[in-house]
């Protein structure tokens, strides 16, 4: 679906807080937590997407100014990207990542620059819009729709989502710093985090759904708040 590469700049507005989303989230049992991502992991199981999908709770970061998008530039030579508000552009070179369902579609709120890997694994997104249906309904039916959606693996350079990474503020306050968890050192490690992606990459082959409850694998994204 095309409709996935069409910018509106006004979803990253409409995103809950980070304190309102994870609350939410940390807010139900554990069970249903459980539940919810167990059944979104076998959606993309099924959908042979999991090796280019993470499922992640929706927030913001910070206010950006009108007319602007939150725009990922990936530095390679230090293994780490920089997120931050960029002027709405036609002409720029940016692929959506980032999906939240809004005003009745999935509609991107986060960019990358210069990646061919996320221009890759958009277009398999893209050509499955049987998942992007069975997605919404299943997040809507746990009423979960207005904090979860999916974010495409895009962060190679970085050595992958999959091991881990971790969100903190950058050199200005519109800025997030995106670094992998094994740069971090153990006076880092100690403060308060909290996981708010998940992926399953190491599971190719579909499977049954497994029975709940069931420990959730440690990969994931952090967020370390300011």
């Amino acid at each position: 679906s095309n409709e996935l590469r069409v910018v509106d700049h006004t979803v990253y507005s409409a995103l809950p807080s980070f304190e309102v989303a994870t609350g939410k989230y940390n807010a139900m049992p554990l069970s249903k937590q459980a539940a919810i991502l167990h059944g979104a992991r076998d959606i993309l199981i099924r959908s042979s997407i999991a090796t280019d999908i993470a499922i992640d709770i929706k927030h913001t970061h910070f206010p950006i100014p009108d007319e602007h998008i939150l725009v990922e530039v990936q530095r390679e030579d230090s293994r780490e990207s920089i997120m931050k508000p960029m002027l709405q552009d036609i002409n720029k070179n940016v692929t959506p990542f980032a999906f939240h369902f809004h005003n009745g579609r999935w509609a991107p709120y986060e960019f990358v620059t210069n990646c061919p890997v996320a221009d890759a694994r958009l277009d398999v997104v893209s050509s499955k819009p049987w998942f992007l249906q069975e997605l919404k309904e299943w997040f809507q039916s746990h009423d979960a729709l207005d904090i979860f959606g999916f974010h495409v693996l895009h962060r190679d350079h970085i050595g992958g989502e999959l091991g881990g990474t971790i969100e903190t503020p950058g050199a200005a306050e519109d800025e997030l710093l995106i670094r992998p968890c094994s740069s971090f050192d153990d006076h880092d490690s100690e403060q308060e985090s909290q996981q708010v992606m998940w992926m399953w990459k190491d599971l190719p082959v579909p499977r049954p759904p497994m029975p709940l409850p069931r420990p959730m694998p440690p990969s994931g994204g952090t967020i370390f708040p300011s």
